[in-house]
């Protein structure tokens, strides 16, 4: 188990945990970048403003609508109560010997 451990450890040939081992090179710090400068854009002209209206004019009135008269729904005679004939009596149907389960044999 310790011999797992220890390789573990190890990197490259060299102990992870040894500060003997030379350090890599600082990373060169990269030159730095010219600021990007983007043309200016030609000046907008401006919209015209648009007059708002003070007070909307107001609305003409709306004419009533007649009132409407419709003739009055017919009747619907009542539907007579109909007696259905009595059903005919289903007869039993007779067990029969192959749905039946088979009797319990018995063991000696």
């Amino acid at each position: 188990m310790l011999v797992l451990l220890e390789n573990s450890l190890c990197y490259g040939g060299r102990h992870l945990l040894d500060t003997t081992a030379p350090q890599s090179p600082p990373i060169p710090s990269l030159p730095p970048q010219p600021t990007l400068q983007f043309p200016s854009l030609p000046p907008q002209p401006t919209l015209p403003s648009i007059p708002q209206p003070t007070e909307l004019p107001p609305l003409p009135a709306i004419p009533a609508l007649p009132k409407l008269a419709f003739p009055p729904l017919p009747t619907i005679p009542s539907i007579q109560k109909f007696s259905f004939p009595p059903l005919p009596s289903i007869p039993i149907i007779p067990s029969l010997p192959f749905l039946s389960p088979p009797p319990a044999s018995e063991s000696p």
